[in-house]
């Protein structure tokens, strides 16, 4: 994905940003998303900023274990509103810390 954005303030700032999804490893549960943006200050000045997320897929069960292990109490929503999601249900975690 690709594109960019301008200030409508007047002020000369802009933003352009590219974005890359690539999988080094298709056997593996997650891929990498890199993204590059370019800045443009007020001023004239230009910076680059690289990104980059790792993004998996997992299990309910694993979510709801890590979410545990990490300290969380975690708690499975599942949702049939059809104003919510598109696709008339899904899921949801909510996870509180406990004080």
């Amino acid at each position: 994905d690709h594109g960019g954005h301008d200030a409508a303030d007047g002020s000369g700032r802009a933003l352009r940003y590219v974005e890359w999804v690539h999988d080094p490893d298709p056997t593996d549960t997650h891929f990498v998303m890199d993204m590059a943006y370019l800045l443009l200050e007020g001023d004239g000045s230009a910076r680059a900023i690289h990104d980059r997320h790792v993004v998996g897929l997992f299990s309910r069960d694993t979510w709801l274990r890590l979410l545990a292990e990490v300290g969380f109490t975690p708690e499975l929503i599942i949702e049939a509103d059809e104003e919510i999601w598109d696709s008339g249900g899904g899921e949801l975690f909510v996870a509180r810390k406990p004080r």
